[in-house]
């Protein structure tokens, strides 16, 4: 398919919004549900309004990674809605490939940015996650949002429609019809994208993270209710490089958006964003979570789809 040529809208990006990848030094791969891989459902139709295509590819069972092309030259970089900046971040290295805060002539998919924004720098995060995929960068919500992203994680699917370009689209009746719920997320001033939860009972916010390998919940926010905690203990890093010490623990029941599925296990941690928001985010809705429940994260519409637990 010929590539769709585009300039894209610049907008400043915010360091304050950076957030968390997870990356557990003992392994613990929770793969997509081998039932769901069955579900008919795709988005296709989709490119018929202006958005390209790009595949997800899984390197490992809980990571997302697109290829792009700038200049030419051959990326991978990972999908990460839990990155709060406003464009593609890359390692220094390769700062030789823009100027200024953009670079010119990026290709996603089928799609082709004239200009687009692309901030570099040294992330030990990153560094970490290099010990299991070949990345150099991430792919970041702020881009996302940008370009009225969908994220089809059942189909592995990125589709992006950049500003001024084709036209919005509906999908939530369709996959309605096809057995998903829906629930809203709202932008935060950090950047970042909360979707409501509800953990044994208890409301809060959790960040949609797919760069996360494993969702977590803060330990201040998980101490007044019971569950069921495990022996296993694992260090986590961040985009920054900071390390945590965190626990696997079960709750008896959870809800997205008011809408219940299968209680996960999650990681006990110490959030820096517990803090800062006062208690009311509480943690990462990582990529182990949406992707077992099929999820679809819809960027325009600011909502995301998933599989009801019956």
């Amino acid at each position: 398919m010929p590539a769709i040529s585009h300039n894209m809208s610049l907008s400043p990006w915010s360091p304050a919004g950076r957030r968390w990848i997870l990356g557990a030094t003992a392994m613990i791969a929770l793969s997509f549900s081998a039932t769901a891989a069955q579900w008919p459902l795709t988005l296709e139709v989709v490119t018929r309004d202006g958005y390209g295509m790009v595949p997800l590819n899984r390197p490992q069972p809980n990571t997302l990674v697109v290829p792009i092309s700038i200049k030419g030259r051959k990326l991978n970089v990972v999908v990460d809605t839990g990155f709060g900046a406003d464009g593609i971040v890359l390692d220094s290295d390769l700062s030789s490939l823009g100027a200024g805060g953009v670079v010119e002539d990026v290709e996603i998919g089928n799609v082709l940015l004239k200009i687009a924004p692309v901030y570099f720098g040294k992330y030990q995060g990153l560094t970490a996650l290099r010990h299991l995929v070949s990345v150099e960068g991430f792919l970041t919500n702020g881009f996302l949002r940008t370009n009225s992203a969908i994220v089809d994680l059942h189909n592995s699917r990125l589709y992006i429609r950049p500003p001024q370009t084709g036209r919005p689209v509906r999908i939530g009746p369709a996959l309605e019809r096809a057995g998903l719920v829906e629930a809203p997320f709202s932008i935060s001033s950090q950047g970042q994208c909360l979707v409501d939860v509800e953990v044994n009972g208890q409301h809060g916010k959790m960040i949609l993270a797919t760069g996360a390998f494993l969702s977590g919940i803060d330990r201040r926010f998980a101490s007044s209710m019971k569950m069921t905690r495990s022996d296993h203990a694992l260090k986590t890093v961040d985009v920054g490089g900071a390390q945590t010490m965190g626990q696997l623990a079960a709750p008896g029941s959870f809800k997205i958006g008011g809408v219940p599925i299968h209680p996960p296990e999650l990681t006990l941690n110490d959030y820096g964003f517990y803090s800062s928001s006062g208690g009311r985010e509480v943690g990462l809705l990582g990529i182990d979570i949406l992707g077992q429940n099929w999820s679809i994260i819809d960027f325009g519409a600011q909502k995301i789809y998933f599989a009801e637990s019956r």
